[in-house]
């Protein structure tokens, strides 16, 4: 649980950088749920979007159009 929790401060420090445009709000109750939280929502010029956190290891690439 305390390595999630870095994950969510880490993405919170990166969200920082967007700029006064963006909005954005974190570890936020999730409405009907009791033990459910959304880790980031940012509003900004292109939208709004929900960042589930997650603190792993790893490398990211993308092929194709998929995520990996």
């Amino acid at each position: 649980q305390e390595r999630g929790a870095d994950g969510e401060l880490q993405t919170a420090a990166a969200l920082e950088t967007l700029g006064d445009r963006w909005v954005r709000f974190h570890d936020l109750r999730w409405p009907g749920r009791r033990l459910a939280n959304i880790d980031h929502i940012v509003v900004g010029p292109s939208g709004v979007f929900v960042i589930d956190s997650k603190n792993w290891s790893g490398r990211v690439e993308v092929s194709g159009s998929v995520l990996r």
